[in-house]
């Protein structure tokens, strides 16, 4: 599918970021692309157990290939989750995910909730973490409130935590999987300071269904220090 190329409406959105105990940030110029062929999507779909994806992860410049398989949906706090088991430990020096080999993801939304080592907590978000909301379309915006909790690094920078997404464009996108069309779904506000190096985007494709591809460039004004992260789907295998 070739990528839409004309669109009826540019919004431009520049928000000012406003938290308590935090210094106010103007956050990064956002552009809306609207596209009257831009689909909506009601829900992220269902993956049962023994789905696998393939994923290039480039850190820092370095990438290794690994695959996550879904291998047991269980409740956790009263949510449903899928437990994702990972082909090798994740890579992060310096964040409490680091050597992780599993995952768990809320069900209802698609959003993260926690990484695993060998089946316990390094981290998570609870109830999760909202990358999305839905349904999505292009021009939706939304705030999500969560509580971080850090069990490795420093148990004291846990808490209470916010970000703000906006669905910035419908738009082809080339992963080493195919070429989609998918949501490009930007972060604009946080609770501590967005900056030029601070940066989250994640590309929904519904065809998968399912994210083919993540940026995220952190910056040191999370406490954790920099770091340049970019996942790209390889393959995966619905069941």
């Amino acid at each position: 599918m070739s990528i839409h190329t004309k669109y009826f409406l540019v919004l431009v959105v520049t928000a000012a970021i406003a938290a308590a105990g935090c210094a106010v940030d103007t956050g990064p110029t956002v552009e809306i692309m609207m596209d009257p062929d831009a689909p909506v999507t009601e829900g992220p779909g269902s993956y049962g157990v023994g789905t696998t994806s393939t994923w290039d992860h480039t850190l820092n410049g370095e990438t290794v290939r690994f695959t996550a398989t879904l291998v047991e949906k269980r409740e956790y706090e009263g949510r449903e989750v899928n437990v994702n088991s990972d082909s090798m430990p994740s890579r992060d020096p310096g964040f409490p995910c680091d050597g992780a080999n599993g995952t768990m993801w809320d069900v209802e939304t698609d959003g993260f909730v926690a990484c695993l080592k060998d089946g316990e907590i390094l981290a998570g978000d609870n109830p999760y973490h909202g990358r999305f909301d839905w349904p999505l379309e292009v021009g939706k915006t939304w705030r999500t409130e969560y509580t971080w909790t850090d069990n490795v690094i420093n148990p004291d920078w846990s808490g209470p935590s916010w970000e703000e997404w906006t669905v910035v464009a419908w738009e082809e996108v080339t992963v080493p999987a195919g070429t989609f069309m998918a949501y490009k779904v930007v972060r604009t506000k946080t609770r501590w300071e967005v900056t030029s190096e601070d940066v989250a985007i994640n590309w929904y494709a519904p065809e998968v269904p399912g994210s083919v591809k993540t940026l995220w460039h952190r910056g040191s004004k999370d406490g954790y220090g920099p770091a340049e992260h970019m996942w790209e789907m390889v393959s995966y295998d619905l069941k």
